[in-house]
């Protein structure tokens, strides 16, 4: 038994060294994974104190106890550590005086100190003091955030701008002085009194404006800018005063001639015509029949234009009276049917060319009946315009027939 105690002993040294040794290390890596990294001690002793090379033994010692028994790690180079532990020695009258004095880097920041008096510089007599600065150590300087240094390449690319300076073209509008252009997102200019009006343009690009002036019929331009000024020499037309032509009605085409005046230009207009069968192109008779009166219609009445002026196609809304009267041999008198009326319409204008309207519109009538008393009305009523009876057939408010025409403007 006596032979084995030394191996038993030497054996419980080795674990007592060895297994903190491992359990220091794996406290390092967890700390290393969590984020943490353990700082770094650069170890040394002053050439200048006593018994040096006894001190440089106990430094290894020291190195060996750190890296077993602390969260530090020893480093080789002073200039990648972060903290500076400087042994030293003092002799007494009774032995050493070993001191350890720890120093932040690079900061300066002063450490954790320790001094042990011992009899003689070796790894036994200082293993108190060993253990003592390796704690506090430990205590002083627990692992740190990981320091992650980023590099940043910085690249200069010299960029080269290319201007191009593209000179405008200028868009002169001749017009009568006072015109108003509305042009492009709704601004709005005068012409001058000489009757011009200019503005530089950008090259190869459209521009449209309108042009009004009271009076007058507005035009709207669409203008393409090339390479070159532009002059646009706008004529406006005045508005129709007056406007004549011929209307054509019911299926035995009647001319109705017509006249109309403005009493708004452009809107409001006041008309007069007639109406007759004597302007029959087709006979409303069978040929070996002659009618032994024809009826004519003297009308008056007026009418509401809609819409832009300019507009190619604008409606109309037109009101009239009208009288008629049954003329023959030895005849001239009101007529049965129709002596005294009301028609009204509504009415499609197509602005042809220049001062030519044509139209379309449909028209109803309200006619009164005329009989001697004691006589049905609706024994008229055979050989008349289809429609509805009204007031015990007295009046007769007849289908919607559709007129044709033409006006030329002055």
């Amino acid at each position: 038994m006596s032979a084995r105690n030394p191996l038993t002993l030497f054996t419980a040294c080795v674990a007592l060294i060895v297994l903190p040794s491992v359990l220091f290390a794996q406290e390092r890596e967890r700390a290393t994974i969590e984020g943490l990294a353990p700082q770094r001690v650069f170890v040394t002793h002053a050439s200048d104190t006593a018994q040096p090379a006894k001190l440089a033994a106990i430094v290894e010692f020291l190195k060996l106890e750190i890296e077993s028994e602390s969260r530090l790690v020893v480093v080789s180079q002073e200039t990648d550590a972060d903290v500076i532990l400087a042994l030293s020695a003092v002799a007494t009258r009774n032995g050493f005086d070993v001191i350890g004095t720890a120093t932040g880097r690079p900061s300066g920041v002063a450490g954790p100190k320790r001094t042990a008096r011992v009899a003689d510089l070796n790894v036994s007599t200082a293993r108190r003091f060993i253990i003592d600065i390796v704690k506090a150590l430990d205590a002083a300087y627990p692992p740190v955030a990981i320091k992650v240094s980023e590099i940043v390449t910085e690249r200069v690319v010299q960029n080269t701008e290319v201007r191009t300076t593209e000179q405008g073209v200028t868009l002169t509008v001749f017009a009568p002085a006072g015109v108003t252009l509305i042009l492009p997102e709704d601004e709005r200019a005068t012409v001058d009194e000489n009757g011009v009006w200019s503005r530089e343009l950008p090259q190869n690009a459209s521009f449209a404006y309108r042009a009004e002036l009271p009076g007058f019929v507005p035009r709207s331009r669409l203008i393409f800018m090339g390479t070159e000024d532009v002059r646009d020499e706008l004529e406006l037309h005045p508005l129709d005063h007056w406007r004549f032509g011929l209307d054509i009605r019911y299926v035995n085409l009647i001319l109705a001639p017509q006249a109309e005046w403005y009493w708004v230009p452009g809107s409001v207009f006041l008309s007069a015509g007639i109406e007759s069968s004597f302007l029959a192109i087709v006979p409303s008779y069978e040929r070996d029949y002659k009618p032994l009166f024809r009826y004519i219609d003297l009308e008056v009445g007026g009418g509401l234009d809609l819409g832009k002026l300019d507009a190619t196609l604008r409606p109309s809304l037109t009101l009239g009276l009208a009288s008629r009267l049954d003329v023959g041999p030895g005849l001239f008198r009101f007529s049965d049917y129709g002596a005294v009326s009301m028609r009204t319409g509504l009415r499609i204008n197509w602005a042809i060319a220049g001062p030519f309207t044509a139209f379309t519109e449909l028209n109803s009538r309200l006619a009164l009946v005329l009989v001697p008393e004691g006589v049905d009305p609706s024994l008229n009523l055979d050989a008349l315009p289809k429609g509805l009876r009204l007031f015990d057939g007295h009046v007769v408010l007849e289908m919607p027939t559709l007129f044709f025409g033409g006006r030329y403007g002055l």
